[in-house]
């Protein structure tokens, strides 16, 4: 009887060991599938800010020129109606 008992015990441990053993497998695969999620992801959003900042950079060249024309312009103007006022 205690041999039947003792074999019966060691098959449940060895019933759990493996059941952790998957377990520990499938929580490593999950967690690695989504670290590679995440690294792709970054790459994506990296790629995304970069372009962001090149419209922005481009955005600021033409607002600055735009700014530039219109104070020539108004210089202009103003040198224009004080020299007619003069």
């Amino acid at each position: 009887m205690q041999s039947e008992e003792t074999r019966l015990l060691h098959n449940r441990e060895s019933q759990m060991r493996n059941k952790v053993n998957h377990t520990d497998k499938l929580a490593h695969q999950r967690i690695s599938d989504h670290e590679t999620l995440c690294r792709i992801m970054q790459k994506n959003t990296n790629k995304q800010i970069g372009n962001i900042r090149k419209q922005i950079e481009r955005l600021e060249k033409i607002v600055i020129s735009s700014a530039t024309f219109i104070i020539i312009g108004l210089f202009t103007l103003l040198l224009t109606l004080l020299r007619d006022h003069f």
